[in-house]
């Protein structure tokens, strides 16, 4: 739910569908009553608008909403998102491609592709607003050059309350200050450092990421309680154990999904470099894998998935090393392509997306995945 303070008064939201809220919003904004709106435009694009601020009023805004945290490599991670970027939307024209490997090219050793390394330029007017599902535009957003400090700032506080002691408590997106509360340790919080200088440059200008660890030695168990308004809850939580032996890890088969467009140009795509040297490099000799570049086309290194061998990931990575960012970004023709791909016989396969995210088919994509 949503409460919002303007002053003395209090507002609580109610949900309604889109056009029903609109049309409420601007009717108590025409007649000066105090109003707010909040909208979706994208499954990660919120947007608020509060009407008729008195001057020298202080707006609060209290916004309830649930998150399933699901562990990756046994990490939980919550992230606060905090920049809405550019995004890329499918022109009306016809896209342009980047200059991709040739089909086969992880088995043509030496031969690894080329591609342009001019930038991608979005068909979104960064001035007018940026496309929405329905046709309108969101509101202009200014462009922050790099090395520019970002007008808007925030401060953060997480409360973490959990079943089983919280271990590696750290951020890699801000410097925090942690307090972890009680003998068995499952209470912490996290603030953003109070110490300006222990802050990454341009720390307002990023997502607020934060990541902890349950796992032990041993399979552990726990519950928490909960008391709410209404009703009370419990999490009943088992964690399996940090680390298995080598033996105990079946092979997999893994298909990583690389962005090389246009808004992948420079340092995005040395940073999917360098994460794809260490993924395909941290392969095990009994894994199976395949890359599939994409941008306005897409193609395969190689036509079916290969073993890990020393020969097989340093040519993939060469391949990779090669290109450049250029060109539309066509997610949608990729994932479809990927799992449309034969599995390996007794192989659990894991597919990897690589990308900057800034598309605006979430909706479908999300869909796809979940379809599959």
């Amino acid at each position: 739910g949503m409460v919002v303070r303007v002053g003395k008064r209090r507002v609580v939201a109610q949900i309604r569908e889109k056009q029903a809220a609109r049309i409420e919003y601007d009717a108590a904004r025409r007649e000066g009553k105090t109003a707010a709106l909040l909208e979706q435009h994208r499954p990660n694009v919120f947007q608020m608008q509060v009407a008729n601020i008195l001057p020298g009023d202080e707006v609060d805004v209290e916004l309830r909403y649930n998150e399933l945290l699901v562990p990756t490599d046994g990490q939980y991670q919550f992230v606060f998102p905090t920049v809405v970027g550019p995004r890329y939307a499918l022109p009306r024209s016809a896209a342009s491609h980047a200059a991709l490997p040739p089909e086969g090219a992880l088995a043509a050793l030496g031969r690894p592709g080329g591609g342009s390394t001019a930038p991608e330029r979005s068909p979104a007017d960064t001035s007018g607003g940026q496309p929405t599902p329905s046709g309108g535009a969101f509101p202009a957003q200014p462009v922050l050059h790099a090395g520019q400090p970002s007008p808007a700032g925030f401060t953060m506080q997480v409360d973490i309350d959990s079943p089983l002691a919280i271990h590696a408590l750290a951020s890699s997106s801000h410097a925090i200050d942690t307090q972890v509360g009680g003998d068995d340790g499952r209470h912490a919080r996290v603030q953003l450092a109070r110490d300006a200088t222990r802050g990454a440059a341009n720390a307002d200008n990023r997502d607020f990421i934060l990541g902890w660890r349950l796992a032990g030695d041993a399979i552990q168990s726990g519950v928490l309680l909960q008391r709410g308004e209404k009703e009370n809850f419990f999490l009943a939580m088992v964690q399996p154990p940090r680390s298995v032996a080598p033996a105990q890890i079946a092979p997999r088969d893994y298909i990583f999904v690389v962005d090389i467009s246009g808004s992948m140009h420079g340092f995005p795509l040395d940073t999917a470099k360098a994460l794809m040297r260490q993924l395909l490099g941290n392969l095990r000799p009994s894994d199976r894998f395949n890359v599939l570049l994409f941008a306005g086309s897409n193609r395969m290194l190689s036509p079916q998935s290969v073993p890990a061998t020393p020969a097989n990931v340093n040519a993939a990575i060469r391949t990779i090393e090669q290109m450049g960012g250029s060109g539309s970004t066509e997610l949608l023709p990729a994932l479809r392509r990927v799992y449309a791909e034969p599995k390996t016989p007794d192989l659990s396969r894991t597919v990897v997306v690589v990308t900057d995210g800034y598309v605006t088919v979430e909706d479908e994509a999300f869909a796809l995945v979940r379809g599959h």
